[in-house]
């Protein structure tokens, strides 16, 4: 399995994690990660596409609300996953901020409303421990990737 590639769009110039990143043009990253995965899974290698959604800064990251109109996701972040879902079906890194207030791994319209018609398996980041279980079933995260305890944290 592999833990890429990212389709985020760069708000946070300081983000640790833009490296991973694709571009800024959710037509392009879209493009490029599900190519990028349709070649990776026809090697059997697990394809992840990541941070789903809306992860554009790394410091606080675990507290971060981002207040986003569903338009506006849908015409920026949102469609960069939808084009590379399309091309690729790959499994997805769900994010660890919240969105509109409910953590990505909770939020019913990213992980429901948006993804009808397009197949996505959420993957939870293995250290995110904040979410209520339940909720984030109910909002349509399909796996759970939590280290056992005896791991430690990472």
């Amino acid at each position: 399995m592999t833990l890429g590639g990212g389709v985020n769009i760069t708000r946070e110039p300081r983000n640790g994690r833009t490296f991973e990143y694709a571009g800024e043009d959710p037509l392009l990253a879209g493009t490029m990660v599900g190519n990028l995965m349709k070649c990776e899974q026809a090697q059997h290698v697990i394809g992840d596409i990541k941070h789903f959604a809306i992860n554009d800064q790394e410091t606080g990251r675990n507290f971060v609300n981002a207040i986003i109109s569903k338009r506006a996701m849908q015409e920026s972040d949102l469609l960069a996953f939808h084009i590379a879902i399309k091309i690729a079906n790959p499994g997805g890194d769900v994010s660890y901020n919240r969105i509109n207030g409910d953590f990505a791994c909770e939020n019913t319209y990213t992980l429901h409303d948006f993804s009808r018609g397009i197949e996505i398996q959420g993957l939870r980041d293995l250290r995110l421990e904040h979410t209520q279980h339940e909720k984030a079933s109910a909002a349509g995260l399909t796996r759970n990737n939590r280290l056992p305890t005896t791991l430690g944290r990472l």
